[in-house]
This record gives structure tokens, C-alpha cells and sequence, in this order.
């Protein structure tokens, strides 16, 4: 059974600010460790800047999934018309100039599991990653408490959420 959490729509740098925010958040809820957050927070983030920089819009998703074993997932979809030279680039035998494609591996690394597809109508990625041991059990009950959680969040300034992304990643 999957439950959403969250929808974040990428239209404007910012957002890809808050879809990082609300990743280290609610891996924080589910009792991830540090390091776990952040490499989901990273991971998402590459994905969101991809979205942002290379397409006109998309839109992120937190889900839950109770199938064993249970995992947070995370849905990324653009507006794109889709990724050339995919399998290459998913293959790290792609060269770019501008550096496209080392995101998508990297984040791919940094995830238990990771699946895209990508043709002229856009590209979905999805990621998931297995819930720590002393996380709470999936349940709907759960994900409203977490939902309710992050709606009930003051906004935060941008330029010091980025600082503290940056201090995360050193």
C-alpha cells in the first residue's frame, strides 16, 4: 500500500530549495539517521535542479510504502520532452560538456533503489529507500502525522536554508 505525504511542484529556483528541505524532513520523521537524510535530501535535490534548469516545470511526491520491506519513495516527473542518450548516460559512458547526466548517477548511488524512464512526453524518476529498523510502521495514521507536521512548518528564508545545505554536504 503506498500513502502520500507531500506533492512539491518545481516551477522556480526556490522550489528546489523547499523539495530538499521536505526530503531531510521527512526522513527525519521517519527516523532515518543524519547521514541517510542527507544522502536523500542530495539525491532529490540533484533530480529537482535537473527538473528546474533543463525543463519547463514537474513536480515531486513523498510517498510511503508498507510493502515489506516498508520504504519512504519519491517521485520526480518533468515536462521535458525526455532525456537523449539515457542509457548511455545511466551506463556513465556519456560525455557532456556541461556536466548532464553525472546527477542522475550520483543520485542513483546514493538511494536504494532508482528507476526512470524518460521518452518525449517528460522523464519519471523514482526513488525509494528502505525505512531505518526503529522507524514507525506505515500506516495512513502515520503519514497524516507527518503531513500535518510539515504543513504546520513556518516558512524559512532561502538563503539561510541553502547555508545549512551547505554545511550538511561539507
Amino acid at each position: 500500500m503506498e500513502v502520500s505525504l507531500l506533492s512539491v511542484e518545481i516551477r522556480y529556483e526556490q522550489d528546489v530549495v523547499l523539495a530538499r528541505r521536505r526530503a531531510r524532513q521527512i526522513a527525519q520523521a521517519l527516523s532515518f539517521p543524519a547521514q541517510d537524510q542527507v544522502r536523500i535530501a542530495t539525491a532529490l535535490s540533484e533530480l529537482v535542479r535537473n527538473v528546474f534548469q533543463y525543463t519547463p516545470g514537474g513536480r515531486v511526491e513523498f510517498l510511503l510504502d508498507s510493502a515489506a520491506p516498508a520504504r519512504l519513495l519519491v517521485r520526480v516527473k518533468d515536462k521535458g520532452a525526455g532525456i537523449r542518450h539515457l542509457d548511455d548516460i545511466m551506463a556513465g559512458q556519456y560525455v557532456s560538456k556541461t556536466g548532464m547526466g553525472v546527477g542522475l548517477a550520483g543520485a542513483r548511488r546514493l538511494v536504494d533503489h532508482f528507476t526512470i524512464e524518460s521518452d518525449a512526453t517528460g522523464t519519471r524518476i523514482e526513488l525509494g529507500c528502505v525505512l531505518p529498523k526503529r522507524a514507525p510502521q506505515v500506516t495512513k495514521q502515520l503519514a497524516a502525522t507527518v503531513a500535518a507536521a510539515l504543513a504546520s512548518e513556518e516558512p524559512q528564508n532561502p538563503f539561510e536554508e541553502m547555508q545549512r545545505q551547505n554545511q550538511e554536504l561539507l
